[in-house]
């Protein structure tokens, strides 16, 4: 398991915030049982971070375990 130093954590914290409405709007549509949506919602952010955010990784794990997608 690949541990993240301080300065990592804080970059990656600063790049989610600025994504904040789209990760916002997936969290809405999963409590909302629309996974599809969620997904969508959570990939477009996890795009625009460069592909290196933790938290959106475990969100769309959850999706796609969901949706019985393996």
């Amino acid at each position: 398991i690949e541990t993240q130093s301080k300065e990592d954590k804080v970059e990656e914290a600063k790049r989610r915030l600025n994504l904040r409405s789209l990760i916002r709007k997936g969290d809405y549509y999963s409590i909302k049982n629309d996974k599809e949506a969620a997904l969508r919602y959570y990939e477009s952010a996890y795009e625009k971070t460069g592909r290196k955010d933790h938290v959106i990784e475990k969100k769309m794990a959850d999706s796609y375990f969901e949706l019985k997608r393996w």
